[in-house]
């Protein structure tokens, strides 16, 4: 992980370099990113991202091509930055996942390493198993109850919910058989109806939710929700 004494030079070092690599690929940089680094995790969020062809394709109600669009380019921008990003925080990446958010001009690059996602230690025991409760009963509401939840990071501004046994019978089937696509556009709904309970969320947290993620792992049958709070 990075060493105290550097983390901040070491994350801007990073956060100007993914935004250099983003402008160069995609025409146009983001305005700012935002990058927390714990947990074997490196979460990225990307402020301003939309490029003037997304958004002429959003005017015309063209999002799946959008997110096609980007989730491509995005692919290979991933590839190119994940050396530098293993060798600043010293995480080996082993996947990548990403939601964008068109309403809001705002998206997440999450960066999984190849060593075991830990629980976080949280120290209100009775928080902690209120909001996991909470997350099965949103995420019942809006799509399916996940088989487990667990809280994987918490920081000041950012707090990560990894939820295992996620997907539908016909999810698991659009994978299998390369319908990325439909799962992108479907994910962009479900992520909209966990927003619809941010008042459920809020209560629970103490705190104020300014942006929620949802990020999925089809391959492990996992989505990670994340939480920007203030």
């Amino acid at each position: 992980m990075l060493k105290d004494s550097h983390q901040q030079r070491d994350l801007t070092y990073l956060s100007s370099f993914i935004c250099k690599i983003m402008k160069r690929r995609l025409g146009k940089g983001p305005e700012q990113c935002n990058i927390v680094v714990k947990n074997n995790l490196v979460i990225v969020k990307v402020h301003h991202f939309i490029t003037p062809a997304e958004e002429v394709l959003c005017n015309k109600n063209e999002l799946s091509l959008a997110l096609k669009f980007r989730s491509i380019l995005v692919k290979a921008i991933i590839e190119e930055v994940k050396a530098d990003i293993t060798r600043v925080t010293n995480i080996e990446i082993k996947k990548s996942l990403f939601d964008w958010d068109y309403e809001k001009n705002v998206g997440l690059i999450m960066f999984v390493g190849t060593e075991p996602l830990l629980a976080e230690p949280i120290a209100n025991h009775a928080l902690e198993d209120s909001f996991i409760e909470k997350i099965k009963y949103v995420s019942d509401k809006v799509h399916k109850r996940p088989s487990g939840v667990r809280w994987i990071l918490s920081e000041t501004a950012v707090q990560v919910m990894e939820c295992s046994g996620v997907l539908i019978k016909t999810e698991n089937l659009l994978f299998e058989n390369g319908y990325d696509d439909l799962l992108l556009e479907q994910g962009q709904e479900i992520r909209k109806n966990y927003n619809e309970f941010r008042y459920e969320f809020e209560p629970v947290l103490g705190r104020e939710i300014n942006q929620l993620f949802v990020t999925w792992d089809y391959e492990e049958n996992k989505s990670y929700i994340v939480f920007y709070v203030k």
